[in-house]
């Protein structure tokens, strides 16, 4: 009977540990993130983008109506949760000041804690997973964007 009962206590432990390769206990802590810029408008935009924590400021793109372009802005984010890495990516990628240059006539510029910080909060993108480990956040660009800038901008 001690022979069966040290038999299927061997048994038993094989199997949990045969068992738990199959549930993996990995969590993500680093997602890589980047922003992108898409004009729906019909006009040419010059936007302009400044922080403390990019590598370069400011970061600059040229994009035509129709078209979208990546700022040279992306970087891998560590975190525990979900909501840690967006804290950080709200710090450190979205940008703390904006300029828009609608045609060369029209110039708004958005900026952190003021009226107008279009732009410079991670609510302003639609975020969306590519991937496991990367996020992109995208603006995009319409008239409606375009009116405002003319409304509340600057003529050139």
């Amino acid at each position: 009977m001690k022979t069966i009962y040290k038999i299927s206590v061997i048994l038993i432990t094989l199997f949990v540990i045969s068992g738990c390769g199959k549930f993996s206990t990995d969590q993500i802590d680093k997602v890589d993130y980047s922003i992108m810029y898409e004009n729906y408008s019909n006009h040419k935009l010059h936007i302009i983008c400044y922080s403390d924590y990019y590598w370069e400021s400011p970061q600059e793109c040229k994009i035509t109506k129709g078209y979208c372009d990546y700022l040279a802005l992306y970087c891998e984010i560590e975190g525990d949760t979900f909501e840690e890495r967006e804290a950080v990516a709200q710090k450190l990628l979205i940008p703390e000041k904006v300029t828009v240059v609608y045609d060369n006539e029209y110039s708004i510029t958005f900026s952190r804690d003021s009226e107008m910080d279009n732009l410079c909060n991670m609510s302003d993108y639609v975020c969306k997973r590519l991937n496991v480990l990367h996020r992109e956040c995208r603006y995009t660009f319409t008239e409606a964007d375009y009116e405002y800038a003319k409304t509340y901008g600057e003529k050139i």
